[in-house]
């Protein structure tokens, strides 16, 4: 199985990238054949469906449970420290690894008992944002903080209001959907259900300027679910819609429209998606955009491939990664 999926470029690449080639792709790959996990980087080209180890990693990397799960990691990619950091929900930890010489770095989070983080997210400008819970007196109180990795500090950016607290995804061990608006200067999440109503979907918006909150429910039934929110370089929403109906799922790709909170099918999908499960999970999927194809790529943790739908054509591929039977990926990052 994989873990982590992260698309990132090399300086020396930018030229290449300029000339619109295909960026490069990094995930997470774990073994657990000798009770002991053993966690690696790779990279994967596309063109040629085939996998680099690009780094066998330390320690603090083998002992994430989180990198077990079929559920999302949350990872990021920081452009000018060339480095892919992920957080470990499992003991509330930033994991970093430097792609030019490999160095890792482990920083522990602020959190009490009853506290935990999931979200993990940058900005245009590099600043790191999570959102942190706290569980006390029976009460959820979600706050977005934002942490120095140079200093090792967080900042309290805002407590947030009862929409987040309710935000079933926020206690989950498994990562969040949430991305950055740029233009907006939002940050995004796809709330999957409410602790008060689990049928509720929504995309829940905090601006980082002055803290208003905006809450969109989707068009969402008993047989409707969404999943893997995306922003495309254009700033353009997408997100994975499923409908169960006669005992069969049907997947599509959905654009949203932030403004006027409505929703546009772009294409029906295959048999592929058709049968991704991740689609009808509580979790957050691994989803990016890739400016060099226009198109999203997500990776399906329950049969460890890369499925990519094209937004210009609709055309679709499966990659199935080289997964033996103690092996799973997850994570993915694009830069």
């Amino acid at each position: 199985m994989l873990t982590g999926l992260i698309l990132s470029c090399s300086n020396d690449e930018q030229q290449e990238e300029n000339l619109d080639t295909n960026k490069n792709i990094y995930l997470f790959k774990r073994n657990y054949e000798n009770i002991n996990n053993q966690v690696s980087l790779i990279k994967y080209s596309l063109d040629n469906s085939t996998e680099t180890i690009i780094y066998n990693l330390g320690n603090d990397f083998d002992e994430n449970d989180s990198f077990a799960s079929f559920g999302k990691i949350n990872s990021i990619f920081h452009p000018s420290k060339n480095e892919i950091i992920t957080l470990n929900t499992q003991d509330f930890s930033l994991l970093r690894v430097n792609l030019t010489n490999g160095i890792e770095t482990k920083q522990n989070l602020n959190a009490a008992s009853n506290e935990s983080y999931n979200g993990l997210m940058i900005s245009n400008t590099e600043e790191i944002y999570l959102f942190k819970r706290r569980y006390e007196n029976n009460i959820e109180q979600v706050s977005l903080v934002k942490y120095d990795i140079d200093n090792s500090n967080e900042t309290l950016i805002y407590e947030l209001g009862n929409d987040f607290d309710q935000n079933i995804n926020l206690s989950s061990y498994d990562g969040i959907n949430v991305i950055f608006h740029p233009s907006k200067n939002e940050i995004i999440t796809l709330n999957t259900g409410d602790f008060t109503n689990t049928g509720v979907v929504s995309l829940l918006r905090v601006n980082l300027i002055n803290g208003t909150e905006t809450k969109h429910i989707l068009n969402v039934g008993n047989i409707v679910k969404y999943n893997g929110l995306i922003i495309s370089n254009t700033e353009e929403i997408y997100l994975f819609k499923r409908k169960y109906e006669n005992n069969n799922y049907h997947s599509s790709l959905v654009k949203y429209d932030l403004d006027n909170s409505t929703e546009t099918l772009i294409y029906n999908l295959g048999n592929d998606f058709d049968q991704n499960s991740s689609f009808s999970s509580y979790s957050g999927i691994n989803a990016v955009y890739n400016p060099s194809k226009n198109e999203i790529i997500t990776l399906n943790t329950e049969d460890s491939s890369i499925l990519r739908v094209s937004l210009t054509n609709g055309a679709e591929s499966k990659h199935i990664l080289n997964v033996g039977n103690f092996e799973n990926y997850n994570g993915l990052i694009i830069k």
